[in-house]
């Protein structure tokens, strides 16, 4: 886990995960540039944190306590063996082929939305 203070040098707030006992951010704190899809700069993540939502721990007992080192420390060892890709923005959750028929998807929810509020 990183200190609060750790976290004024972060880079993107990547997500939040709740556990039994608190809640914690997932934080991106350096990355580097692999590269551009379509003009958009697209990075690869070289070094994350977790970062405590501040709460009082003092209601967990010593077993619960360690139980949440112990996921805290498998996730901390996840996050530093996988590779995770992001862009600031571009969306990369999306194929070629789907980007290339979104507008013609959004299209038809429009003509189906405004199809539904004349009736």
């Amino acid at each position: 886990m990183i200190s609060m203070h750790t976290y004024t040098h972060t880079r993107v707030c990547s997500n939040q995960i709740n556990t039994r006992t608190g809640r914690y951010l997932l934080v991106i704190l350096d990355c580097s540039k692999v590269g551009t899809i379509e003009g958009q700069e697209i990075f690869f993540v070289t070094k994350t944190g977790i970062v405590p939502i501040p709460r009082h721990s003092t209601y967990l007992s010593e077993d619960e306590a360690r139980l949440e080192r112990n996921y805290c420390n498998m996730l901390n060892n996840f996050l530093a063996n996988s590779g995770f890709y992001f862009s600031y923005s571009f969306d990369i959750t999306h194929t070629a082929q789907r980007r290339a028929n979104l507008p013609a998807i959004e299209d038809e929810l429009q003509r189906r939305a405004q199809q539904a509020i004349r009736v």
